[in-house]
């Protein structure tokens, strides 16, 4: 009876895939690429609660604008004289 119980052990172990003889053999690995940079944060104005004031205030006479790559980013063109 012992036998027959090792012998269904054997099996089982066998039948499941259990520990090969030559011993375990790690997974074929593949070069990993690099991750891609993460995004960058959302740009957002300095102030822009107070831009939206200002430019909720004003926005009869002045159009106001923001240029986020511009070294001067902050432009106002007036509505009824557009030179000035």
């Amino acid at each position: 009876m012992r036998l027959f119980s090792l012998l269904l052990l054997v099996f089982a172990a066998l039948a499941r895939g259990g520990p090969s003889p030559s011993g375990s053999v790690p997974p074929a690995r593949r070069p990993q690429e690099p991750s891609p940079p993460p995004p960058s944060p959302p740009r957002r104005l300095p102030d822009h609660y107070g831009w939206c004031l200002l430019a909720e205030r004003y926005a009869h006479k002045w159009e106001l604008t923001y240029d986020y790559d511009a070294v001067m980013p902050y432009r106002a063109r007036h509505r009824g004289q557009p030179d000035l």
